[in-house]
């Protein structure tokens, strides 16, 4: 278990000669009752609710249906994707539960009871669950903004690294000696 979060870039040169750089890494996690191990998760600044593809995770899409119908009975609180989680399509809200069943673009409030991070424990977190998405499972500024970050060229990597560790940490010394190592500075301890 590591005692912060520690990732490197991955880095694509498009056509033009711009270089396009993401953060992904592998997580395990338990929802819904399952337990799921070495999933890749994408870190993104512009998903402000982490969300989770049920559909991708389990592969079947009569459990997904099931699970969304069971979410919608016992009314589990939801909301909309929107932006590139729909490939940019608009949704109009759903008021009936025919409409809901229907809707894409609903996702559901559920809890990790744990989640880890490339073996960085973040504890249980409250996330939503999309069953008819199959894109990438989305951690978002909902849990992102729990963090301090630094992100930048690492002398140590020779590449672009993002060094966190959960605001809450009560010791953040490793942390803060990781971006000194990297970046060339500290924090004050």
């Amino acid at each position: 278990m590591s005692d912060f979060l520690l990732l490197k870039a991955k880095e694509i040169q498009l056509p033009n000669g711009d270089i396009s750089r993401s953060f992904e890494t592998y997580a395990d996690f338990s929802i819904l009752g399952d337990d799921f191990v070495n999933n890749v998760v994408k870190i993104d600044t512009g998903c402000g609710l982490s969300t989770f593809p049920y559909y991708r995770l389990t592969g079947d899409a009569k459990l997904c249906k099931e699970q969304k119908r069971k979410d919608i009975e016992n009314s589990v609180i939801y909301t909309y994707s929107y932006g590139v989680e729909t490939g940019g399509r608009k949704h109009l809200p759903s008021l009936t539960k025919r409409f809901k069943l229907k809707n894409e673009a609903i996702k559901f409030k559920h809890s990790l009871d744990y989640l880890e991070i490339a073996g960085y424990d973040i504890g249980s977190r409250d996330v939503y669950v999309n069953y008819d998405r199959r894109g990438n499972i989305l951690i978002g500024m909902d849990i992102l903004s729990q963090f301090e970050t630094y992100m930048g060229g690492s002398i140590i990597e020779n590449g672009y690294v993002m060094i966190s560790c959960l605001k809450k940490q009560p010791d953040k010394r490793s942390f803060y000696e990781a971006v000194r190592d990297h970046f060339g500075m500290v924090k004050s301890l």
